[in-house]
């Protein structure tokens, strides 16, 4: 029996071809590593890059579309850090719209302005998910197209 390893977990390479050792229908893989050209693969990382650093920024970016001030923006930033830490994984929901609205508060805004800054900042979270979303659909439609050209 084969065990993997959490290193070998960021080497897809080597955990195919260990896949490829126990269950013998999996080595039309390993015959195929190289289906994807590096430069797709290296298109594909600079888009994942993108996206995550994005992921970040957006909610951020929502708070000040929405009428936030500077502080609602780094009151966003800042509870996305702190509930991405501290609450996972509804923290990363709920600490930019709470970072915006105390942000806000702090800096002079009544609560109506500070509760619409907040809903900017979910608004940008909701924007960041669906990025990701069809980031991800996008990567698994290559893959599944992929494995049915080599099992076919």
């Amino acid at each position: 029996m084969f065990f993997l390893s959490k290193r070998d977990d960021v080497r897809s390479t080597n955990f195919i071809i260990k896949l490829s050792l126990i269950d013998p229908d999996m080595k039309s893989f390993r015959k195929n590593l190289d289906q994807f050209s590096g430069r797709f693969l290296i298109i594909w990382a600079v888009v994942t890059i993108v996206v995550s650093i994005l992921d970040y920024i957006i909610p951020a970016w929502g708070t000040k579309k929405f009428g936030g001030s500077k502080r609602g923006v780094l009151g966003s930033m800042i509870g996305l850090l702190f509930g991405l830490f501290l609450f996972p994984p509804f923290g990363i929901i709920i600490g930019p719209f709470v970072g915006a609205v105390l942000g806000e508060i702090t800096g002079g805004k009544d609560n109506k302005a500070a509760l619409k800054a907040g809903l900017g900042s979910f608004v940008g979270f909701l924007l960041g998910t669906l990025m990701k979303l069809i980031v991800s659909g996008m990567m698994a439609w290559y893959f599944i197209a992929e494995i049915i050209k080599t099992v076919a």
